[in-house]
């Protein structure tokens, strides 16, 4: 305190500690200027991107005028930015685009248009997985009256089955629909999931639910629109389809109230062409263990991956619990095994009683704050566009240079609605109330150098995802598991899943990426709380439908799993898969409860037949078959049945079979 003429009269201070600077504070890890394997170079000819399994040949506005993947056309037109200015329709007339940089793994240019005092100008970026950013502004001035803008996304019919809606602002919500124009009669809207967070319809039913993305596409093919932001959606009508002839459209409103252009309307929106990458032809990349045990040797030798939950001291710390148990295990693992043990991490999620925490977590901390409570103290959701990105780098190169882990399992690790100022999420609305976004963009960089370091450098380490990630970053992972939000349904356990539903909202086989259905009533140790487990063979009739595997997690799966995975994994790997409902499908039931697959290997000399009954009783079956369709002559072909001790049936047209309640057949056909 000073005197007016600057005496000091009085003072006193406070010793103040700088901590040091964090070693792991902005590392570089897995930033890489190449491109990963499996992925190639990107190659652009004019305004035409060719990346793996796909090419984009891109309009003036950055949209796609058409798009193939994996062999198939996919739109029926192209992609429009679709206006109303002034009560009319306007047509938006956009100059060519013009490139601005290009390397491997990234393509950019400049985009600009306009339209009766509307003016849309922004840029378009491209990377070697197919990810597209779009960013630009609608400007005009205060006489001109935006009524409507839209993109309107017409794709061919039958790679438009089924939707998917992922809303994150502020509640989460996830929808699926099945879009084909006959679902089953047994296809039912269904709320599966605690706080109403999961729906299902066979028809869309969302047209003024603002979602951060929408997907839509078919079994092995996709197209998802993104955003992080509701900040410039003005009115309520966001994403709906219609169905004209052999076209069906996806229009996402961005505005669809009568707007003012007094001030500029910032937009950004990523999209997405499915499949990411070629899926892997290991058989083994499909075959993933829920826990790290040396109790079934056979279970071992045939996985890609250990999980062991309690391998940490604390949650992303690369400290063993137990250090002597811990490096024995991970040690036996490789030498016996060839199998990496990972760790159970969370990409979006702070130990508060680290002593990073303590420096960090203003910044981390998702707001409004949740999280939960473990053994060794509070857990905070942590947004993936702060520091702590790093920190869970730096974590995981520490599990796998120190402690000798194979990769990582990640738990919570999509991205979260935050509106926390200090992670730079969120915005202040007209109204001066602070809204949350949604860091996608971010999240996709963290997954994607999380993956180059652990597939980069000699590395072929492995990412086990539980559940699904946002569609940007599904290709980032090497297997993943989902459907955990059916342990809610408790005493039902499935009895509310359909085969309809299956396909449009659990068999997520677009990406490229290995799915396996997580089994939640399957294992003892919580089916036992909701009822009688649901058996293995239950849930393998629902999943083998359906061209897909199981987690595995218990002892009933470890012990019986082998022969399974040995007899269907090859065909994963390589074989074509045709589903009940597919035209192509060489096998017919004529029932909606006795349903039957095929998988047809290259070359027509093996094939491998699903017959399963989803009923709840017992259920005979008459499966015909179209040899034609096979690729076989039945008079040289064998049928056994690898899982009921190779027994032999006719090569004949029809065949008559008996099916227990809510079990399986799995028929192999090979050519002598």
């Amino acid at each position: 305190m000073t005197a007016p003429d600057g005496t000091v009269l009085a003072a006193s201070s406070e010793p103040l500690t700088v901590p040091a600077r964090p070693a792991w504070l902005d590392n570089t890890i897995g930033v890489i200027d190449t491109v990963p394997p499996p992925w190639t170079s990107l190659a652009v000819d004019g305004q035409t991107a060719r990346m793996i399994l796909r090419e984009y040949r891109l309009g003036n506005n950055g949209l796609p005028k058409q798009i193939t993947a994996a062999g198939k056309e996919i739109l029926a037109g192209p992609v429009e930015l679709r206006a109303v200015v002034n009560g009319r329709p306007t047509s938006l007339e956009f100059e060519p685009m013009q490139r601005v940089s290009t390397t491997e793994r990234r393509v950019a240019w400049r985009v600009r248009g306009h339209a009766a005092g509307v003016t849309v100008s922004g840029t378009l970026w491209l990377e070697f997985d197919g990810f597209a950013l779009l960013t630009f502004d609608v400007t005009g001035d205060a006489t001109t009256t935006l009524n409507e803008l839209a993109f309107d996304v017409p794709i061919r019919r039958k790679f438009a089955l089924y939707a998917r809606g992922r809303r994150l602002l502020p509640v989460s919500k996830f929808v699926s629909a099945s879009l084909y124009p006959e679902p089953f009669a047994s296809a039912q809207p269904v709320n599966v999931g605690d706080r109403d967070r999961w729906f299902y319809s066979p028809g869309w039913q969302w047209p003024n639910t603002m979602f951060n993305e929408v997907f839509v596409g078919a079994d092995t093919r996709g197209l998802a629109f993104l955003t992080e932001t509701d900040q410039f959606i003005r009115g309520k009508k966001y994403a709906d389809f219609t169905t004209t002839g052999d076209t069906v459209t996806l229009r996402i409103n961005l505005i669809s109230t009568s707007t003012k252009l007094d001030r500029p309307l910032h937009y950004e929106y990523g999209y997405i062409v499915m499949p990411v990458k070629p899926r892997p032809a290991d058989p083994r990349r499909y075959q993933p263990s829920y826990f790290a045990t040396d109790k079934y040797p056979e279970f071992n030798r045939r996985l890609c991956v250990a999980v062991n939950y309690h391998i940490l001291a604390n949650i992303n710390t690369p400290v063993f619990r137990n250090p002597r148990v811990g490096r024995a295990l991970v040690r036996l693992f490789r030498e016996k095994y060839d199998v990496g043990v990972v760790a159970d991490t969370y990409m979006s999620a702070a130990s508060t009683t680290i002593p990073e925490y303590a420096l960090f977590g203003h910044e981390w901390d998702v707001i409004p704050r949740d999280g939960w409570v473990t053994p060794t103290g509070r857990v905070r959701f942590a947004c993936q566009s702060t520091s702590h990105a790093q920190f869970y780098l730096d974590r995981v190169r520490r599990m796998v240079e120190d402690m000798g882990l194979g990769g990582v399992y990640i738990d919570v690790s999509g991205p979260m609605a935050n509106s926390n100022p200090y992670s730079g999420c969120g915005y202040v609305d007209e109204a001066g109330v602070r809204r949350p976004t949604v860091p996608l963009w971010a999240s996709r960089r963290m997954f994607q150098r999380l993956y180059a370091y652990l597939h980069t450098n000699g590395r072929n380490g492995i990412i086990y995802s539980h559940t699904t990630q946002s569609n940007c970053i599904g290709g980032y992972v090497d297997v993943v598991t989902d459907g955990e939000y059916w342990g809610t349904e408790r005493e039902r356990q499935y009895t509310r899943l359909s085969p309809d539903m299956f396909r449009a909202m659990v068999m997520k086989t677009q990406f490229g990426t290995p799915f396996t259905f997580y089994i939640f009533h399957q294992y003892a140790w919580r089916g036992n709380a909701f009822g009688t487990p649901v058996s293995l063979k239950s849930v393998l009739m629902m999943s083998l439908l359906h061209g897909i595997l199981v987690s595995i997690g218990d002892d009933v799966g470890m012990r019986e799993i082998p022969p399974v995975w040995d007899l269907v994994s090859p065909f994963l790997a390589r074989a074509d898969f045709q589903g009940y409902w597919r035209d192509e499908c060489p096998v017919r039931t004529g029932s909606e409860r006795v349903l039957a697959s095929a998988y047809l290997m290259p070359g027509g000399k093996k094939a491998l037949v699903i017959v399963g009954n989803w009923d709840y009783k017992p259920r005979k079956g008459v499966l015909a078959i179209d040899w034609e369709k096979l690729g076989m002559e039945p008079a040289r072909t064998t049928v056994t049945e690898p899982l009921a001790g190779g027994a032999s049936l006719p090569s004949v047209g029809r065949l008559e079979l008996q099916l227990e309640a809510r079990t399986f057949r799995a028929l192999l056909f090979a050519v002598r």
